[in-house]
């Protein structure tokens, strides 16, 4: 198979998120066009690279030397791209597994919390207020419970009603082949201020690259923070729903 194919064909997913539509997947399409078929080169493999380039640069920003910074802001988007390219590595080879879905959320939520804490020990160091140094670990507090209010929700749905309903796990694995890679892009561009889990490395390496750290750790917590309020209520709601249901 051809580069051209191989592209196309790594088209097999609608990202959620702007970072992911504007720069994650078009890059991983290109790459996976170029590497999809070389058999050493695994989803989980990926999976584990991408948590490296999370660790690594966590590590870096504790340091807070300028040369660092960069090579931080620069790992960070490279392990969004790796982030892409292990579901869609896997789906193009049809070799999607339990294991692998399962690292890749893990890590997703190991990595994060790792870098919310290096970034808030970055912005302490730069500003010297030490309530920074607990604005990062506290927004890897929300994004965790938000994903584990998404994921009791579906294991209730599944066990009650038999069905996603609310949550729908795999529901952005479908093939955007037929639309052009621009038209992906610019159609992803009214997502720029959803600020979903991948945007937020982008907005981390805007900040410490342009040196606004303070402001862009406020904004990631209070995003969250009202998030994480509006998750956990929507889905107690929706879960008492199921309660009345149950016992009718």
């Amino acid at each position: 198979m051809g580069f051209k194919a191989r592209y196309q064909k790594m088209k097999n997913r609608q990202a959620k998120d702007w970072w992911s539509t504007t720069f994650g997947d078009p890059i991983s399409w290109i790459i996976l066009g170029l590497i999809g078929d070389i058999k050493w080169i695994t989803p989980i493999g990926i999976t584990w690279l991408s948590f490296l380039c999370k660790i690594i640069p966590a590590g870096l920003l504790i340091v807070n030397e300028k040369y660092f910074i960069v090579i931080s802001a620069i790992l960070l988007q490279f392990g969004q791209i790796l982030d892409c390219m292990d579901g869609n590595l896997a789906r193009y080879r049809n070799n999607t597994t339990l294991r692998g879905g399962f690292l890749d959320r893990i890590l997703d939520g190991i990595g994060f919390v790792f870098v919310m804490s290096g970034f808030s020990w970055f912005t302490y160091q730069s500003y010297n207020e030490s309530y920074y140094l607990v604005l990062g670990p506290m927004s890897a507090a929300f994004y965790l419970v938000i994903c584990y209010s998404y994921w009791t929700t579906a294991y209730h749905e599944q066990k009650y009603i038999g069905r996603a309903d609310k949550v729908r796990p795999g529901g952005n694995a479908k093939s955007m082949q037929p639309v052009s890679t621009l038209e992906y892009i610019l159609v992803g561009q009214k997502k720029i201020l959803s600020f979903k889990q991948a945007d937020f490395y982008f907005w981390i390496g805007f900040g410490i690259i342009l040196d606004l750290s303070r402001h862009i750790i406020w904004i990631l917590f209070i995003v969250l923070f009202v998030r994480v309020i509006e998750r956990i209520q929507s889905r107690y709601f929706y879960l008492k729903l199921l309660d009345k249901s149950k016992y009718q």
